[in-house]
């Protein structure tokens, strides 16, 4: 949902020892609900930083939903760990509970019923339009070249990031069927809520760009009127640290 704001509008400050930097203030200015991107096992999202993001949303959204990409990880976690995928699934879903614990402080910033926490799953196995839109995006993946480029070329740069320069094929593959997991979920999260959807990190710009020149059906309509937001942190000067002693 649309707000209107004054341009000189002030928020609070932030109080832990990160602040928030908004790579485009103009694009989250106009909103009042948001999405935060949570990817489990980022030091970005967690700890500190967390909580400066948390803090940050609290103060400028009535309505906030978190993503914990918990189960997405099972795709790294396989590869890292030489394990199933069925086998990572268990560990994600594990890390995922855990995250939630340890971030409890983070979490706390937000009022309900302003705050609502979705799992990944939420979003994919147990959303009715996941299914749909996952074979949709494949169809399109195995029949338009500029898409698979696209998305290719981004999990060549996520794999060779994650394993110092190499990517075997198998590497790859998996970093391929990743990205078309998170690309069919954002389909469902973008058509279902008007919302800004904001991330500690980069976003698919090109393949979201590439889905939208292509003949596609609702299922893939959000991207043509998403609007996604990188932010990243700074400390916090004015942050006094308590005292150990």
């Amino acid at each position: 949902m649309n707000v209107s704001r004054p341009k000189n509008m002030q928020f609070p400050a932030q109080t832990g020892a990160y602040k928030v930097c908004a790579k485009d203030k103009s694009l989250w200015y106009k909103h009042n609900a948001a999405r935060l991107q949570i990817s489990v096992g980022n030091p970005k999202h967690e700890g500190e930083k967390l909580f400066a993001l948390t803090e940050w949303a609290a103060a400028r959204f009535g309505n906030i939903t978190l993503v914990v990409s918990d189960t997405l990880q099972r795709y790294n976690l396989a590869l890292d760990m030489g394990i199933s995928l069925d086998d990572a699934y268990d560990v994600a879903h594990i890390n995922g509970r855990k995250w939630l614990r340890d971030n409890a402080r983070a979490l706390e910033a937000f009022t309900l019923p302003q705050r609502v926490v979705t799992v990944w799953d939420d979003w994919t196995t147990s959303h009715t339009d996941y299914t749909a839109a996952r074979e949709e995006l494949d169809i399109l993946f195995n029949t338009h070249d500029g898409l698979k480029s696209a998305i290719t070329q981004k999990a060549r740069e996520f794999c060779e990031r994650r394993k110092n320069g190499h990517c075997c094929d198998k590497a790859l593959e998996t970093s391929i069927a990743y990205i078309l997991e998170e690309v069919a979920a954002f389909s469902v999260m973008f058509r279902h809520t008007q919302a800004i959807d904001i991330y500690p990190g980069a976003w698919f710009k090109e393949i979201f760009a590439e889905i939208t020149t292509l003949p596609t059906s609702p299922l893939m309509a959000g991207f043509k009127t998403a609007e996604c937001l990188r932010v990243d942190f700074t400390r916090n000067k004015a942050h006094q640290p308590a005292n150990s002693g």
